[in-house]
Protein backbone atom coordinates (compact mmCIF):
# COMPACT_ATOMS: atom_id res chain seq x y z
CA UNK A 1 0.00 0.00 0.00
CA UNK A 2 1.50 3.41 -0.99
CA UNK A 3 2.76 5.65 1.83
CA UNK A 4 1.79 8.98 0.28
CA UNK A 5 -1.56 10.44 -0.67
CA UNK A 6 -0.99 13.48 -2.85
CA UNK A 7 -3.25 16.16 -4.23
CA UNK A 8 -2.09 17.20 -7.71
CA UNK A 9 -3.69 19.69 -10.10
CA UNK A 10 -4.99 16.66 -12.05
CA UNK A 11 -6.56 15.07 -8.94
CA UNK A 12 -5.58 12.79 -6.06
CA UNK A 13 -2.83 10.21 -6.43
CA UNK A 14 -0.86 7.73 -4.29
CA UNK A 15 2.90 7.16 -4.35
CA UNK A 16 5.56 5.17 -2.51
CA UNK A 17 8.23 7.87 -2.73
CA UNK A 18 8.63 11.44 -3.87
CA UNK A 19 11.43 12.71 -6.09
CA UNK A 20 12.35 16.35 -5.59
CA UNK A 21 12.74 18.59 -8.61
CA UNK A 22 14.28 21.90 -7.63
CA UNK A 23 15.77 24.35 -10.07
CA UNK A 24 19.36 25.24 -9.23
CA UNK A 25 19.79 28.70 -7.78
CA UNK A 26 22.49 30.91 -6.35
CA UNK A 27 21.62 29.69 -2.88
CA UNK A 28 24.49 27.47 -1.75
CA UNK A 29 23.04 25.76 1.32
CA UNK A 30 19.62 24.09 1.28
CA UNK A 31 17.69 22.13 3.87
CA UNK A 32 15.54 19.14 2.94
CA UNK A 33 12.45 21.08 4.03
CA UNK A 34 13.28 24.02 1.76
CA UNK A 35 13.78 21.66 -1.17
CA UNK A 36 10.61 19.72 -0.42
CA UNK A 37 8.56 22.91 -0.08
CA UNK A 38 9.94 24.47 -3.26
CA UNK A 39 9.48 21.26 -5.25
CA UNK A 40 5.88 20.67 -4.15
CA UNK A 41 4.85 24.32 -4.60
CA UNK A 42 6.35 24.52 -8.10
CA UNK A 43 4.44 21.38 -9.15
CA UNK A 44 1.21 22.43 -7.40
CA UNK A 45 1.31 19.31 -5.21
CA UNK A 46 0.26 18.98 -1.58
CA UNK A 47 -0.13 16.04 0.77
CA UNK A 48 -3.74 15.00 1.33
CA UNK A 49 -2.76 14.10 4.90
CA UNK A 50 0.57 13.80 6.74
CA UNK A 51 2.30 10.60 5.60
CA UNK A 52 3.40 7.95 8.09
CA UNK A 53 6.57 7.41 6.04
CA UNK A 54 8.27 9.85 3.70
CA UNK A 55 10.98 8.61 1.34
CA UNK A 56 12.62 11.47 -0.53
CA UNK A 57 15.09 11.16 -3.39
CA UNK A 58 17.37 14.19 -3.19
CA UNK A 59 19.02 15.87 -6.19
CA UNK A 60 22.60 14.97 -7.04
CA UNK A 61 25.17 15.99 -4.47
CA UNK A 62 28.64 14.69 -5.21
CA UNK A 63 32.32 15.42 -5.51
CA UNK A 64 32.56 16.00 -9.26
CA UNK A 65 29.08 17.14 -10.25
CA UNK A 66 26.99 19.19 -7.85
CA UNK A 67 23.62 20.75 -8.43
CA UNK A 68 23.68 22.14 -4.90
CA UNK A 69 26.72 23.03 -2.82
CA UNK A 70 25.29 21.59 0.41
CA UNK A 71 22.11 19.82 1.42
CA UNK A 72 21.43 19.57 5.15
CA UNK A 73 19.27 16.62 6.18
CA UNK A 74 16.80 17.10 9.00
CA UNK A 75 15.92 14.46 11.56
CA UNK A 76 12.50 16.01 12.25
CA UNK A 77 10.62 17.43 9.31
CA UNK A 78 7.44 19.44 9.95
CA UNK A 79 5.44 19.23 6.74
CA UNK A 80 2.10 20.38 8.15
CA UNK A 81 1.97 23.45 5.87
CA UNK A 82 2.40 21.14 2.87
CA UNK A 83 -0.77 19.21 3.73
CA UNK A 84 -3.89 20.27 1.86
CA UNK A 85 -6.42 20.70 4.68
CA UNK A 86 -4.17 20.54 7.72
CA UNK A 87 -4.37 23.35 10.24
CA UNK A 88 -0.80 24.19 11.34
CA UNK A 89 0.09 24.48 15.01
CA UNK A 90 1.69 27.82 15.78
CA UNK A 91 3.25 29.31 18.92
CA UNK A 92 1.36 31.86 21.02
CA UNK A 93 3.60 34.77 20.00
CA UNK A 94 2.67 34.84 16.28
CA UNK A 95 1.24 38.12 14.98
CA UNK A 96 -0.54 39.24 11.80
CA UNK A 97 2.13 40.20 9.24
CA UNK A 98 0.25 43.34 8.22
CA UNK A 99 -1.41 44.92 11.26
CA UNK A 100 0.46 43.14 14.09
CA UNK A 101 -2.69 41.75 15.75
CA UNK A 102 -1.56 39.33 18.45
CA UNK A 103 -3.93 36.46 17.61
CA UNK A 104 -4.18 35.95 13.85
CA UNK A 105 -6.65 33.28 12.83
CA UNK A 106 -5.50 32.39 9.31
CA UNK A 107 -2.31 31.23 7.59
CA UNK A 108 -1.20 31.14 3.97
CA UNK A 109 1.88 29.28 2.78
CA UNK A 110 1.22 30.36 -0.82
CA UNK A 111 1.97 34.01 0.00
CA UNK A 112 5.46 33.19 1.25
CA UNK A 113 6.34 30.87 -1.62
CA UNK A 114 6.12 33.27 -4.52
CA UNK A 115 9.01 35.72 -4.00
CA UNK A 116 6.44 38.35 -3.15
CA UNK A 117 8.31 41.49 -2.01
CA UNK A 118 5.66 42.11 0.65
CA UNK A 119 6.08 38.73 2.33
CA UNK A 120 9.42 37.17 3.30
CA UNK A 121 8.42 34.26 5.60
CA UNK A 122 7.61 30.71 4.50
CA UNK A 123 4.13 30.87 6.06
CA UNK A 124 2.24 34.12 6.50
CA UNK A 125 -0.20 34.66 9.38
CA UNK A 126 -3.15 37.05 9.04
CA UNK A 127 -6.10 38.33 11.00
CA UNK A 128 -9.37 37.94 9.08
CA UNK A 129 -9.50 41.58 7.89
CA UNK A 130 -5.92 41.62 6.57
CA UNK A 131 -6.30 38.22 4.91
CA UNK A 132 -9.40 39.44 3.11
CA UNK A 133 -7.55 42.58 1.98
CA UNK A 134 -4.55 40.62 0.69
CA UNK A 135 -6.36 37.68 -0.88
CA UNK A 136 -8.95 39.62 -2.87
CA UNK A 137 -6.20 40.68 -5.31
CA UNK A 138 -6.26 38.77 -8.59
CA UNK A 139 -2.77 37.30 -8.22
CA UNK A 140 -3.69 35.78 -4.83
CA UNK A 141 -7.24 34.52 -5.50
CA UNK A 142 -6.07 30.89 -5.84
CA UNK A 143 -4.22 30.86 -2.48
CA UNK A 144 -5.41 28.28 0.05
CA UNK A 145 -5.90 30.20 3.29
CA UNK A 146 -6.15 27.88 6.30
CA UNK A 147 -7.34 28.36 9.88
CA UNK A 148 -4.59 28.04 12.48
CA UNK A 149 -4.52 26.19 15.78
CA UNK A 150 -2.45 27.57 18.62
CA UNK A 151 -0.09 25.57 20.80
CA UNK A 152 1.62 26.95 23.92
CA UNK A 153 5.04 28.47 23.10
CA UNK A 154 6.79 26.13 25.55
CA UNK A 155 5.32 23.01 23.92
CA UNK A 156 7.73 21.49 21.34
Amino acid sequence: KPFLRLHRPSGEDTEFFLQLFVEPSKKKIWTVKEMLTKSLKSEGISFTKPPLKLIIQLPIYGKDFKIFERIYPEINLDISELCRDYAPLVPDDVTCVLCGESSPSLSCSDCGSRNDPLFKQEVMYFCEDCSERVHHLEKRLNHRVKPIVYTPADNP
